[in-house]
């Protein structure tokens, strides 16, 4: 993340331990930084903003395809 101009840092995860290791390893960050406890699929489709990058690590397989979206 040096040298990357960050103006607010998101973090979802279900897990209390990797958030705190979270607020750990991001408290150096020169911006806003929300964490929150709760599962990332919903949360990004209530997301109220546009985002210019989202990460989802390797939580990527654990979403659902469209087709059982309906």
């Amino acid at each position: 993340m040096q040298g990357t101009d960050i103006a607010h840092y998101s973090g979802i995860d279900l897990s209390a331990p990797a958030l705190a290791l979270a607020a750990e390893n991001l408290a150096a960050l020169d911006c806003p930084v929300t964490l929150e406890q709760r599962d990332y699929a919903e949360a990004v489709r209530d997301w109220p903003q546009h985002e210019d990058v989202v990460w989802i690590g390797l939580s990527l397989h654990h979403l659902r395809t469209l087709e059982n979206w309906r």
